[in-house]
């Protein structure tokens, strides 16, 4: 029995340390699991997501350009521009440039989202001067595919009542300043009145009957030399009752009777304690024997030379002393004064930029 019993705890320890020997890799797989379980839990690195492009405002017009064809002077006339953002991002008109006060616009927003049309609406107040007229409008925008647009406007304007000269050269030294007749003709023949006659400084005058209504008339306009010799240049004013021209205007010019050349002295990037010699032409407009009776100037910066008759005219040698502060400044403007001996006194403006001192820059 006892033998027995000691076979049996033999075994019994050989069990287990067999069962103890065989945990030994199983712990070491279970003590390598969460290592590997880490390692499959991680997530993966993201891949770089494409880049979206943002979208581009574009502004299409339906036109650009309006031609209002014939159109009667000092009319007012309208017109539109269409345009559709045809992009994929809002439009934003920045600007709306015209270059003449006769071109005002409309426009209700500035912003447009894609698809979105929008008008500009513009009114043009055709002038008081027959032929053709040709304005321009710039709109600016964040558009893609063009930030600046021109608009142009076209026209051709006209006269229902012409007017024959449209523009009179008068003379102080012939009899009635040699103004020539005024033809006033209906080109669609509607008879017309002529309601009044005005000019500026009331220097012309004509005779007319505001009772009688014709078609066409002939005024023979009369001139006052005195009034014209103190106000050379101007206009006519006529007033008509023409169902579509109420009015005609014509301008008038008289050349003085004396003028210089050149009108104005211009002096570029001299020093400033530089002397200039510059030469001045006087002559008369109407072939008059003159003399000159004195030249000064306003600051005293310039000074008459010498004095030589020639067959234009009478030719002065002037010569520029810039002034004592010259140095300090970059402009100086002064005024030459020649007096006609009898006559009246004649003016040349002086301009000099002189060239960067030290005190300058």
């Amino acid at each position: 029995m006892k033998s027995k019993l000691s076979i049996l705890t033999f075994l019994a320890i050989c069990a287990i340390l067999s069962s103890q020997a065989g945990c030994e890799p199983t712990e070491a797989l279970q003590a390598a699991e969460p290592t590997n379980k880490q390692q499959t839990t991680e997530k993966p690195a993201k891949a770089p997501e494409p880049k979206v492009e943002q979208g581009q405002a574009e502004i299409t017009f339906d036109k650009t350009i309006h031609d209002f064809g014939e159109i009667l002077c000092k009319s007012k006339n309208t017109c539109e521009f269409k345009f559709k953002n045809t992009g994929t991002s809002e439009l934003k008109i920045k600007n709306i440039k015209k270059t003449c006060g006769c071109t005002p616009f409309e426009l209700s927003k500035r912003d447009y989202l894609p698809g979105e049309s929008g008008t500009i609406k513009v009114k043009y107040s055709a002038s008081t001067k027959p032929g053709p007229a040709l304005k321009h409008i710039y709109v600016t925008s964040n558009a893609k595919n063009k930030n600046r647009v021109e608009l142009t406007i076209k026209a051709s304007i006209i006269l229902k009542v012409k007017a024959e000269p449209l523009s009179l050269t008068l003379k102080l030294n012939e009899e009635n300043a040699n103004c020539q007749p005024i033809t006033l003709k209906s080109i669609d023949d509607v008879p017309f009145k002529i309601t009044s006659f005005n000019s500026t400084n009331e220097t012309i005058t004509a005779e007319f009957d505001p009772n009688t209504a014709a078609t066409e008339f002939v005024l023979r306009p009369k001139v006052d030399i005195d009034k014209l010799s103190k106000r050379l240049d101007g206009y006519i004013d006529i007033k008509l009752t023409h169902p579509q021209c109420k009015s005609v205007n014509i301008i008038y010019r008289t050349p003085p009777q004396f003028q210089t050349n050149p009108a104005t002295i211009i002096i570029q990037n001299v020093s400033p304690t530089e002397s200039i010699r510059r030469q001045v032409l006087v002559k008369s407009n109407y072939g008059r024997d003159f003399e000159i009776e004195s030249v000064s100037s306003e600051k005293g910066s310039l000074r008459l030379l010498s004095q030589k008759k020639l067959n234009e005219g009478i030719q002065l040698e002037v010569q520029i002393d810039p002034p004592p502060q010259a140095k300090k400044i970059r402009f100086f403007t002064d005024w030459l004064y020649i007096q006609i001996k009898g006559g009246e006194r004649l003016k040349v403006h002086a301009n000099m930029w002189f060239s960067k001192t030290k005190e300058t820059q």
